[in-house]
């Protein structure tokens, strides 16, 4: 019965995925949380990155530091949509 509730639900599931990618790559361009583009995130927590690795859960939105920039932003989409507002 749940092979076929997702069989029905794979169009759905398809653009939901299409539209997470997009809403991740948004961010990434616009350089939401990239600390390497300058502007007021990077001047307010450069150092707080430079201290090392113990301090880098203190800085918003880096709980996804080792997995790189866009594959934070797909994870923080996905949590933003299914309403963990935690960001």
């Amino acid at each position: 019965m749940l092979i076929e509730v997702m069989y029905d639900l794979r169009i759905f599931i398809l653009f939901y995925i299409i539209i997470l990618a997009f809403f991740s790559l948004i961010w990434s361009v616009l350089g939401v949380g990239n600390i390497a583009r300058p502007g007021l995130y990077r001047d307010k927590y450069k150092k707080t990155i430079d201290k090392g690795k113990e301090f880098i859960y203190s800085v918003p939105g880096k709980e996804y530091y080792d997995i790189g920039l866009i594959g934070g932003n797909l994870f923080s989409s996905m949590r933003i949509s299914v309403g963990d507002f935690a960001i």
